[in-house]
């Protein structure tokens, strides 16, 4: 016997709160002397995961105009995070270094073996008993901005940073 709809409504539980994720990079950068686990207390504002998209084809069929999903991903692997700044600049200096390693700008060259400088971003959804596990996997630093300086603003310097990762792994309830 199936359940009614209303007990399936409180099976569902409550809402997931947008604040309670945790954001951690597990193996720590080439020559970057800061535990990476710590970013996620610097970690300001919000971290947008990519939508997950397919292209869709258009195919007639006897005059109808149908929708068809075509085997291609379009998907725009990109995390954008902004970290507050610390006042002895070791946050920025770390990803400046690790930018460095990978496109050195002085010799417009590749740095070391990229194999070894991607990285692993967890993101973790936290509600209830369930937690959603995302693992963005083979990330490498894209973008490194810092925010404009204001001597009318008693604002931290936020430090914006753009990953680009080559594959995204889901898991329900592992944690």
């Amino acid at each position: 016997m199936s359940a009614s709809p209303i007990e399936q409504l409180f099976f569902l539980g409550g809402d997931q709160v947008a604040s309670q994720f945790d954001f951690i990079m597990f193996k720590s950068l080439p020559d970057v002397p800061i535990d990476p686990r710590l970013l996620q207390f610097r970690l300001m504002d919000d971290f947008q995961i990519p939508a997950d998209k397919f292209v869709m084809k258009e195919v007639w069929s006897r005059g109808k105009k149908i929708m068809k999903p075509y085997p291609k991903e379009e998907v725009d692997k990109r995390l954008t995070c902004s970290f507050r700044l610390d006042s002895d600049w070791l946050l920025y200096n770390a990803f400046y270094t690790y930018r460095k390693n990978i496109l050195n700008p002085k010799f417009l060259s590749s740095g070391k073996n990229q194999k070894d400088l991607k990285t692993e971003i967890t993101f973790i959804g936290k509600s209830g008993s369930a937690k959603k596990l995302i693992i963005f996997k083979k990330c490498m630093l894209e973008s490194l901005e810092l925010s404009p300086f204001n001597h009318n603003s008693g604002d931290p310097i936020v430090c914006k940073v753009i990953f680009t990762y080559l594959e995204k792994e889901e898991d329900l309830d592992l944690l």
